[in-house]
């Protein structure tokens, strides 16, 4: 039920949930978390409005309008990453300066930062999953006599000091909640984006690198949830139905997690097809160790195209220290089912981190030139040390790592191996040079957009190409290092290289953009702030 609608509007409260404008090498999406907590919060009475400033490209001074246009409210709340600090902080001390109220913070950033984000002037952080604890803080607030600490995952300032209420609850049974608000589906559609949906939460694996089982951790409950087929199909025949929605991206970190498997795969695929759901389209991000033939027979043949796929390293060393539960031949048997099947696979890689070696890069360089599938963000990738993470507690503990906490709230470093931190360094400069085309490039395929399928292929021909270019420099830096040639001495013959292959990669540039025109799609986004600073 949509409260909104109802004639007593005017007399109940509003709660404003806002997304400032992101300065991110991303291209904007519908924000699915939003819509879970307004479809919450208006079945617990409340009148809520969704003020998406990154999705429909709304100016910080029109969201601060916005908000404070909204009558008899009562809380604004404010989804962020810890790397959009800097324009939270400014939504929050522009609306301040109009209007008082309170203004809550939430998501993985200040989930893992609370302490940052309260300083930046919010006056709350809610932590973890966000339904129950955003509409037992509007309750609270709409309420006298009820205590603040009791909100579960609250944290805030008492006497200059944070005070961090018990943690909440995970949702456990998944199916309990509401279908998320759509109130920005018509921007999404708009934009050819996908429709975003959520078939579960969480993830079964222990990769010392992941943030998502750091987030997992902050709960009390199981670590993956899953919605039952009937649940999730229902919400895809109304979204058809009512939309027209054809192309849909599921966010789960995991969709396939233990039920789910080779009978679950079939009894999906049956109900899509009794709902006459034959012509959508769907984007996953799934285990290598989770797949069969048969599993990927059976979806790809019910719409499943593309996928993203953590492989990280081709290299056993590697994966020992990353905690990965999927080996080599579960990621060469993935890599291998998925392309029998013409499944377009986005494959993660996690080519440095403090301790790799020589032999690891050549193990790595030797596997991906035999790779004829996958494609990539382009060939520098580095383990990314969130908050939260037993890789944070494992880098901290290390003195013989160059480490600084970075701009962004996350642990950088150098790898200790000299000759590897010259190739390290050379691919930062390498990737750096070229980032916004690998971005342009791969977006259609990883956001997905909802574009004709033969066009995937041509964004996916010129990624491979992409990814040829950028293997002959791997191979050149990795030679000039094994040599012993110095670190200056390789940065200057990159940024020659670099100068060198400037026009291919303008040309390739005005491929996509060509592509973009025909297939009636938008690209707008900035570098990648995680590339760091050279």
């Amino acid at each position: 039920m949509n409260f909104d609608k109802e004639e007593d509007v005017t007399m109940r409260q509003t709660i404003a949930l806002t997304v400032p404008y992101s300065n991110t090498h991303r291209t904007a999406e519908e924000n699915l978390g939003l819509g879970y907590l307004a479809a919450t919060l208006r079945l617990a009475g409340f009148r809520v409005e969704i003020i998406d400033g990154w999705l429909e490209n709304l100016s910080h001074e029109e969201i601060v309008n916005c908000v404070v246009a909204l009558p008899n409210l009562l809380l604004v709340g404010i989804s962020a990453y810890r790397s959009s600090l800097e324009n939270a902080a400014r939504l929050v001390r522009d609306i301040k300066n109009r209007i008082s109220i309170p203004i809550v913070a939430g998501g993985y950033g200040p989930t893992f930062f609370d302490e940052d984000f309260l300083a930046a002037g919010f006056d709350y952080v809610l932590r973890g999953e966000g339904e129950k604890s955003l509409s037992t803080l509007a309750c609270v607030l709409s309420e006298s006599g009820l205590i603040l600490e009791n909100v579960p995952g609250i944290s805030m300032l008492s006497m200059g000091k944070v005070v961090r209420g018990s943690m909440s609850h995970c949702v456990e049974h998944l199916d309990s909640l509401p279908f998320p608000a759509r109130d920005t589906v018509y921007s999404t559609i708009h934009s050819k984006n996908p429709i975003s949906v959520s078939t579960s939460r969480g993830c079964l694996g222990s990769c010392l690198f992941c943030a998502v089982s750091a987030f997992a951790r902050q709960h009390d409950g199981t670590r993956w949830r899953e919605r039952s087929v009937k649940n999730i199909v229902n919400e895809l025949e109304m979204l058809h139905q009512k939309y027209g929605a054809k192309c849909f991206k599921f966010v789960d970190d995991s969709f396939l997690e233990p039920p789910r498997g080779e009978i679950w795969a079939e009894s999906f695929s049956n109900e899509l097809y009794l709902r006459g759901l034959t012509e959508i389209s769907f984007r996953t991000q799934v285990r290598a160790d989770r797949l069969t033939n048969k599993i990927v027979e059976i979806l790809s043949g019910c719409g499943w195209f593309a996928t993203g796929l953590g492989v990280e390293n081709w290299s056993v060393s590697a994966l020992k220290r990353m905690n990965k539960g999927a080996s080599i031949a579960d990621n060469f048997l993935a890599m291998e089912y998925l392309e029998r099947h013409g499944v377009y696979v986005q494959m993660g890689m996690i080519l440095f981190d403090w301790d790799t070696t020589l032999v690891e890069l050549k193990e790595n360089l030797g596997i991906l030139k035999d790779l004829s599938w996958p494609v990539t963000k382009g060939i520098f990738t580095e383990t990314y040390v969130s908050a939260g993470t037993p890789n944070e507690r494992l880098l901290l503990s290390r003195s013989d790592v160059q480490q600084k906490r970075s701009v962004l709230g996350h642990l950088e470093y150098r790898p200790c191996v000299p000759e590897v931190d010259v190739v390290y360094e050379a691919l930062r400069l390498w990737h750096r040079s070229h980032s916004s085309v690998y971005d342009h490039a791969i977006n259609p395929i990883t956001a997905p957009k909802a574009i004709d399928r033969s066009m995937y292929r041509k964004y996916h021909d010129i990624c491979r190409r992409l990814y040829s270019m950028d293997l002959v420099f791997f191979e050149r830096v990795l030679e000039m290092a094994e040599h012993g040639i110095s670190k200056l001495d390789v940065q200057t013959e990159t940024m020659v290289q670099v100068s060198d292959f400037q026009t291919d990669y303008e040309r390739i540039e005005r491929e996509i953009v060509l592509l973009d025109q025909v297939c009636g799609i938008g690209y707008s986004a900035y570098p990648n702030p995680f590339l760091g600073e050279t």
